[in-house]
């Protein structure tokens, strides 16, 4: 009887740990939460495949080269490209490279001639000189200014001005001891010239994309004043449309005038 009881509670003791080893063996199961995962995971594959291929990639390359043909290249980049020769002359002359006279100049007097463009004569006055770009009539294509800082006697005015003509430099105006041009905070152009004591003009421009166009002016001629909306041949000789005026209106005027001008910032060559 004793060895019946025996056998009975050793069969009970490996059912029991059987059933303690099944168990723990269950709780290392993957859990069902990791288990729908993975169904998840198929399914959302089996979602993407029935997609036109690249369609994600094809829509996002499209928006790229929109934007990228929006984006306009660099203006500073470009516009110095453009204006090179322009650099080039200015940059052979502070470099100390012999300037030269070119017989066929307009004026030539004005001018120190180097290349293909000239360079404004008011520069052998020292100081530093510099560019500026800046759009003076709203048309989106910046003028190059040329100006300097600590001359002599010329700081701010505008040494030189260009414009681009299909893509070429084109000359608008050059300074010179005599002939001064200076820009206002409206982006005309205020001009002084002189041929003497008593002749003197002192006009005010406006830029229309390629040349200066007169919007008034008056004119002192030995004691003659006449103010002046259209050009003339002879600056200094009144025509019928001119009006005369008196000493204190020449001044007043000319004065309203100066009043606008500006310095010109630059960026040094």
């Amino acid at each position: 009887m004793k060895k019946i009881y025996l056998i009975l509670l050793a069969l009970c003791f490996i059912f029991t740990t059987n059933s303690m080893t099944a168990s723990l063996f269950d709780s290392k199961q993957v859990e069902p939460s990791l288990v729908f995962d993975s169904e998840e995971a198929k399914s959302l594959a089996s979602d993407s495949a029935s997609l036109p291929p690249n369609e994600l990639s094809d829509t996002s390359l499209v928006e790229v080269e929109e934007l990228q043909g929006s984006v306009s290249p660099s203006p500073t980049s470009d516009y110095q490209l453009l204006y090179q020769p322009v650099f080039d002359s200015y940059r052979l002359f502070l470099s100390g490279e012999e300037i030269t006279f070119s017989d066929n100049t307009e004026r030539q007097d004005y001018y120190l001639i180097m290349g293909e463009t000239g360079i404004s004569f008011l520069c052998r006055y020292g100081g530093t000189i510099g560019y500026r770009f800046q759009d003076l009539n709203d048309d989106g294509i910046p003028e190059m200014l040329v100006s300097a800082v600590g001359s002599d006697y010329y700081d701010g005015y505008l040494y030189d001005m260009y414009t681009l003509i299909d893509g070429v430099p084109s000359r608008v105006l050059a300074s010179s001891e005599r002939v001064r041009y200076q820009l206002t905070t409206d982006n005309k152009i205020f001009h002084e010239g002189s041929s003497g004591a008593g002749l003197n003009i002192c006009f005010l421009y406006r830029f229309n994309g390629t040349s200066l166009v007169l919007e008034d002016g008056v004119v002192m001629n030995e004691g003659l004043y006449f103010e002046s909306t259209e050009e003339h041949t002879n600056i200094f000789e009144k025509m019928e449309s001119d009006r005369e005026i008196t000493e204190e209106e020449y001044f007043a005027l000319s004065e309203s005038w100066r009043s606008m001008v500006t310095n010109v910032e630059i960026t040094a060559f």
